[in-house]
């Protein structure tokens, strides 16, 4: 009997002990299944192309079993506000606010730009009494408590007007709606001087630079025109020069360089380092960097428009002076009262003084070459060498007013640089001398018609030569070296401008 009783308790102990097995089991898998709201939050939000707005406090520590894939949008909406202690409300398409059922925050709206839709995140929102101030998150939401006593609410956002409106506003709908419309302010006109005084830029996108209400640059003794326009974002020297040039990343010789509408082939002296335009008669020049004119062409990269002075001289005026390169002298003299002449040149001074400044200019341009490499050629034979340096140019412009309506100029310019090498075998006393000359000759004939005051007419013919001659003699073989380069042009224009 006894055994019998054991037997059958047993049987009650296992089918107890199997049921808080299963009862577990099931408990274990449902809350297996159960998952973070905010999880299933962010997959409503890819699935249906909508945004949820909350405090993050509210859906904390909040899990729920996932909702069927086969639920709409309104389906979850109401599967989330019958399973949760939460109120989901569709503000529009797109947003839709979590808020607590018990919550005292029973007032919100959200901010958005009235041309774009998107929310304002930031914007300041502020009641009349300046007891409560807060700023709306990144959905452009933000809430109020219903306890804070207040009759208006301004809202505001840089580059947006403010708006204000009665915070009963709030208690009509659900969460308001609210669209900020953007401020357009028109600023004041702002004139800057660019870089220094006579340096403009100008609306079709060129600069001018004016040399009679010229600033000195930093770092400049002379107001040469090719030193000064490398100043211009986009304009530089590779190696530093004044007329190797190269604009937005182009060549030098890509360039146009023009003086008084000649094109011109050589624009230095000293190899480079000083420009061959005299500044006391260059008056104007202006830069295109990019959008050259039609009426000029061949430029691919840039173009420097060089003008001299163009209207008469009432009294005789002129200047002379020098510098330890060269002297320069200018004049601009009235003939009559319709008949004036400009004149202008400069010469180097070497062979009259050779300052400290020529020499450190001297040794930049002929660093390792024949001149400062003669005596090491490798040889016992001794060389001594010599060179002469010299450059000069000089220019004239014939003005003569006809009449009131017709206007004649005559131009003219030459410029040289010349370099003598000679080299001595001392053991022998026997000597050869190398060559290197380069000229320029331009002249121009224009007569400008002034019809009416809206047509004016100009006729300009013009020839340009440049010639590069050199002979290179080797002091110790019989080997000699003949360089010869000469260019010639010469072109007609008609420019005709009519004011519509």
């Amino acid at each position: 009997m006894l055994l019998y009783m054991l037997k059958k308790t047993n049987k009650y102990l296992l089918f107890i002990l199997f049921y808080i097995l299963s009862f577990y089991n099931f408990y274990g898998q449902t809350v297996a299944e159960k998952k973070a709201l905010s999880t299933l939050l962010i997959s409503t939000e890819e699935k249906f192309n909508v945004r949820f707005t909350y405090a993050t406090e509210n859906i904390k520590n909040v899990y729920i079993e996932e909702p069927s894939e086969a639920f709409s949008l309104a389906e979850i909406l109401d599967y989330f506000n019958n399973n949760t202690t939460l109120l989901f409300t569709k503000v529009d398409n797109r947003f839709i606010t979590i808020t607590s059922k018990f919550s005292t925050f029973e007032r919100c709206g959200i901010v958005t730009n009235s041309i774009t839709g998107a929310p304002l995140e930031g914007a300041t929102v502020q009641t009349s009494n300046s007891n409560f101030s807060s700023i709306t998150n990144k959905e452009g939401w933000f809430v109020i408590p219903a306890t804070i006593k207040a009759t208006t609410i301004t809202i505001s956002y840089i580059g947006f007007k403010k708006f204000e409106f009665p915070i009963s506003k709030l208690e009509t709908e659900i969460c308001l709606k609210i669209t900020m419309q953007p401020v357009i302010d028109k600023l004041d006109q702002v004139l800057l001087n660019y870089f220094t005084t006579g340096i403009e830029k100008q609306d079709n996108g060129s600069t001018t630079i004016t040399t009679k209400n010229f600033g000195l640059l930093p770092g400049q003794i002379d107001n040469d025109v090719l030193q000064i326009i490398q100043v211009i974002p986009g304009v530089e020297s590779v190696d530093e020069t004044a007329t190797n040039i190269n604009i937005r990343g182009g060549s030098h010789n890509e360039n146009l360089i023009l003086w008084d509408d000649i094109k011109m082939y050589q624009n230095g002296h000293f190899f480079g380092l000083i420009s061959a335009f005299n500044p006391d008669l260059t008056q104007k020049v202006t830069i295109y960097k990019n959008g050259t004119p039609a009426r000029f062409g061949e430029g691919v990269s840039g173009l420097i428009d060089m003008k001299s002075k163009n209207t008469l001289s009432k009294k005789i005026t002129g200047g002379a002076g020098f510098n330890l390169i060269n002297a320069n002298a200018f004049v601009s003299l009235p003939i009559t009262k319709k008949l004036g002449l400009q004149i202008s040149g400069r010469k180097s001074i070497n062979h009259i003084f050779e300052s400290l400044v020529y020499s450190s200019y001297a040794d930049r341009i002929f660093q390792d070459t024949e001149i400062t490499n003669a005596q090491n050629t490798g040889s016992s034979t001794t060389i001594s060498s010599n060179e002469d340096f010299s450059f000069f140019d000089f220019s004239a412009k014939l003005l003569w007013d006809i009449s009131e309506k017709d206007k004649l100029r005559i131009n003219f310019l030459t410029m040289e640089n010349e370099l003598d090498f000679t080299e001595t075998i001392s053991e022998t006393n026997t000597s050869k001398t190398s060559v290197l000359e380069q000229k320029s000759n331009v002249g121009s004939f224009s007569w400008t018609r002034n019809w009416s005051g809206k047509l004016e007419t100009i006729a300009f013919a013009y020839g340009t030569s440049y010639l590069l001659n050199s002979t290179n003699k080797d002091i110790l073989t019989t080997q000699e070296i003949l360089q010869e380069n000469e260019v010639l042009e010469t072109g007609i224009k008609l420019d005709a401008s009519i004011i519509f």
